[in-house]
């Protein structure tokens, strides 16, 4: 649920990998196109008391421009979007994806992984998948209602998908999905 008291330009970060998830579900203000193409500073160490980063970003379609901010926890490791890491180690739910957006990532990236000839490729981006859906199954906060609350959807998009097609969204399906992934070994994880 989004936090009301910081800027609509500014989000709540859990790690590195949050962040470059986020730009892959994340449409043009200007065109409602995309995607979103960010540019991450490189080799630029952040400094140990640095908590907020900005990263310019451009539309692929209508060139606009804007810059987000993060605020994002001192102990985050910059990571390539590549890389295989857990994304949120708290019970905390995103404040920057939504329900909808992190089934609509497991999607892709699960698809992605059917459709990846090598074998490692595939299972790396099959477990990214599963992480997407512990990160769905965050929202869900009353263990009596299979259905999420409705401050789990953050855009209107998102709020129109849910409305439509509720059992989409229902938690024993997003459980059953994660059945299906796999789980990953402790040496295959980067740190977060």
């Amino acid at each position: 649920m989004p936090n009301p008291h910081i800027p609509s330009n500014r989000f709540m970060a859990h790690s590195y990998m949050e962040i470059h998830l986020f730009f892959q579900v994340t449409v043009c203000e200007s065109c409602t196109s995309g995607p979103l193409e960010p540019q991450f500073p490189d080799n630029q160490p952040r400094k140990e008391m640095d908590t907020v980063i900005a990263v310019p970003t451009t539309c692929s379609q209508c060139q606009h421009q804007r810059i987000f901010s993060f605020d994002i926890p001192k102990k985050a490791t910059p990571v390539s979007p590549d890389a295989l890491t857990h994304i949120n180690l708290s019970s905390a739910a995103s404040t920057m994806i939504d329900l909808a957006q992190w089934l609509t990532l497991d999607q892709i990236l699960y698809e992605a992984s059917k459709n990846e000839s090598e074998a490692k490729l595939a299972r790396h981006k099959a477990l990214k998948a599963s992480f997407c859906l512990e990160e769905a199954l965050k929202f869900f906060d009353d263990p009596d209602n299979d259905l999420p609350p409705a401050e789990s959807f953050f855009t209107e998009t998102s709020r129109s998908r849910f409305l439509q097609t509720p059992h989409l969204f229902a938690r024993q399906r997003i459980l059953a999905l994660h059945a299906q992934r796999p789980a990953p070994t402790q040496s295959e994880l980067s740190p977060p």
